[in-house]
């Protein structure tokens, strides 16, 4: 929390904006509704904080599983923050369209260099036990270094569709944050982390920053098969 709130401050005497990405799922659930418990939450300046979201199902923003729902639910509705500056992915629109606007929002904010990506100052992300991240499931386009910024996704055993940012996206961020919570996370875990990071060809194993930091932050029971 403090790192963030650092951020954001060195963001406004930049007179910039600092930026963010969330993910949904029940480990951002478990971190987000702890945020405003911190003293240092509210004197966040919110103006210049810019809230975006890595992926989204294809749901109306007030369905049970819309990450976009978790996060307004349980940190967002109560915030001063411009409704400008949250920049939600409309699940409930046609994916493929809602792939190139949602890109093209991107590019507005971002203003990228010809070749690059947008840069987010931070990103959180979560990983599934088949090792995706983000909507970035094993095989999709969105892992590779020539994918779009973002894509539909088709989840590969409910068959839900999903909008994503891709993977050079998000290893064009400043930091990111890989946040994993349970025993039933320890062998996906183990498979990515015990061996050298770059021989994992899972999207999750594919987190390499180009300039940036990536941090894993597990607890006890995801960490459990790590060797020491």
């Amino acid at each position: 929390m403090d790192e963030w709130f650092e951020g954001a401050n060195q963001a406004l005497n930049k007179q910039t904006t600092f930026n963010l990405g969330l993910s949904g799922g029940n480990t951002p659930r478990n971190v987000f509704q702890h945020l405003p418990e911190f003293e240092k939450w509210k004197r966040i300046p919110w103006d210049i904080v810019h809230i975006f979201w890595v992926d989204e199902r294809c749901v109306k923003p007030d369905h049970s599983e819309s990450n976009f729902r978790l996060a307004y639910n349980l940190i967002l509705k109560d915030l001063s923050i411009p409704g400008g500056n949250i920049h939600r992915i409309h699940g409930e629109n046609d994916p493929i369209a809602e792939a190139d606007r949602y890109a093209g929002e991107l590019k507005k904010h971002f203003a990228p260099g010809r070749g690059q990506n947008p840069g987010f100052d931070w990103i959180f992300l979560g990983v599934g036990a088949d090792g995706h991240t983000a909507s970035i499931f094993p095989g999709s386009i969105l892992a590779s270094s020539t994918s779009p910024l973002c894509g539909v996704a088709t989840h590969p055993e409910t068959g839900q569709n999903r909008i994503s940012i891709s993977l050079p996206v998000i290893n064009a961020a400043k930091r990111i944050t890989v946040i994993v919570s349970g025993q039933d996370k320890a062998t996906i875990v183990s498979r990515i982390l015990n061996p050298p990071l770059e021989n994992c060809d899972l999207p999750a194993g594919k987190i390499r920053p180009l300039t940036g930091n990536v941090e894993w932050a597990l607890d006890e029971w995801a960490a459990s098969q790590l060797e020491k």
